[in-house]
């Protein structure tokens, strides 16, 4: 059971209700104040989800009990900063032109703002929302609407990403990062999210706000060290290395990385390997602060 993922049927579940109203309901700019008895039920279902996935990563990262839901979300911040973290509204079949436009930042609104002023369509603390659908719904049913549903659904998405954590291999297309794609929707017919790349994607402050990143491989990283060590600094744009592998470097990487056994030897071509080694770059989950 400690493997088991609980969360993304659950998830997907939810999602596919969603687009069953979107055939229904017109998901545009001004429609984003629609309300109902089913949103509600919603909001409530993915926001109770919410709750007990955070509260999971944080047993898995932290390794204790969490008091409250409030603490696990403040440890996320502090340590993968999902204030900053942007999702994009992917399906087809929305219509906005402006609103969550170009990306949506569902965990960017301040607990202690007072949106009392604001129109409910407008409103970005889903969290406040869902407690006060929850505790007293006829009253509050104006905030069981389509924005809020979206605003925690995304937030929901985000955490399942994260707590799926899967590295995803690149296919060997380019050197330059060209191949790598700016979005990944992870299987979500709803939501993608934004994948950096340097090459591409030049500051730390777009890297805080992306979900994955693109690295290199660490089979590729040990090639870089061991040609640091004979002063050829490994350039994945030229290979302009001439030289070829020791036997102790042979076995120093075909111990550490199995998948090389077939593929070097002393004789091997240092051109021929980087131009033909499977995967030099893979997209990493970004759990660093930058």
């Amino acid at each position: 059971m400690k493997n088991l993922n609980l969360y993304w049927p659950i998830y997907k579940n939810l999602e596919n209700e969603i687009l069953d109203m979107e055939n229904n309901v017109h998901f545009t700019d001004d429609q984003r104040g629609v309300y109902s008895v089913r949103i509600a039920d919603l909001i409530i279902r993915a926001s109770t989800e919410l709750e007990s996935l955070a509260k999971d990563i944080y047993r898995r990262e932290v390794g204790t009990e969490p008091s409250k839901s409030g603490d696990c979300f403040i440890w996320l911040n502090n340590h993968w900063q999902i204030t900053k973290k942007e999702i994009v509204i992917s399906t087809p079949y929305s219509y906005f032109v402006q609103s969550y436009k170009p990306t949506l930042v569902p965990f960017d609104y301040n607990a202690t703002d007072d949106e009392k002023n604001i129109d409910y369509s407008e409103r970005k603390n889903f969290y406040s929302a869902y407690n006060s659908i929850k505790h007293d719904r006829v009253k509050n049913i104006k905030k069981a609407n389509i924005n809020i549903l979206i605003r925690v659904m995304a937030a929901l998405y985000l955490l399942n990403v994260y707590f799926k954590n899967q590295t995803i291999p690149v296919d060997n297309v380019g050197f330059n990062g060209e191949s790598i794609a700016e979005l990944l929707d992870l299987e979500s017919y709803l939501f993608s999210v934004r994948v950096f790349h340097s090459q591409r994607d030049r500051t730390n402050h777009e890297l805080a706000k992306c979900v994955y990143y693109a690295c290199n491989t660490p089979e590729f990283e040990a090639i870089n060290e061991i040609f640091k060590k004979k002063d050829k600094i490994l350039d994945p744009t030229g290979f302009d290395l001439g030289s070829n592998f020791t036997a102790n470097e042979v076995d120093l990487l075909t111990s550490r990385f199995p998948q090389l056994k077939n593929m070097i030897d002393v004789n091997t071509d240092i051109d021929l390997l980087m131009a033909t080694l499977p995967n030099r770059l893979h997209l990493k989950l970004n759990t660093k602060i930058w």
